[in-house]
């Protein structure tokens, strides 16, 4: 009796050890395909992405030109980039200033100018 009782232990030891062996095999198995199926997710939204960047740097475009075409030099409207300074302080201190006094001026509201366009807290309007 001692005898099938420990081949029964035996049997049930074996039997779980198999089982044990199959359900961390079918483990494996579910987070490799889980892995896949992230990786594939990342891939299909890493595309969708650049799709969308690049439709919305062709509208972006598209708004600038079309505002720049609608702008005519009589119209009350006007696109100017916001880092572009352009020569306004020099002639606003040629009609104010003459000679050299005129230059330095120029130079001084440039730079004015330009340290106000690049403060992000200036607010010209």
């Amino acid at each position: 009796m001692r005898v099938a009782l420990q081949v029964m232990r035996q049997l049930f030891t074996d039997r779980e050890v198999e089982l044990r062996n199959k359900m961390d095999a079918i483990q494996q198995d579910l987070e490799k395909e889980e892995l896949e199926n992230l990786e594939e997710m990342n891939n299909i939204l890493v595309v969708k992405k650049r799709k969308t960047n690049e439709e919305f740097q062709e509208a972006h475009k598209e708004l600038i030109n079309g505002i720049r075409d609608s702008c005519h030099s009589n119209s009350s409207v006007r696109v100017k980039r916001i880092d572009e300074l352009g020569n306004t302080p020099l002639t606003a201190a040629k009609r104010k200033y003459e000679g050299a006094e005129a230059e330095d001026k120029a130079i001084e509201l440039y730079s004015l100018c330009e340290a106000y366009i690049r403060d992000p807290n200036w607010h010209p309007f």
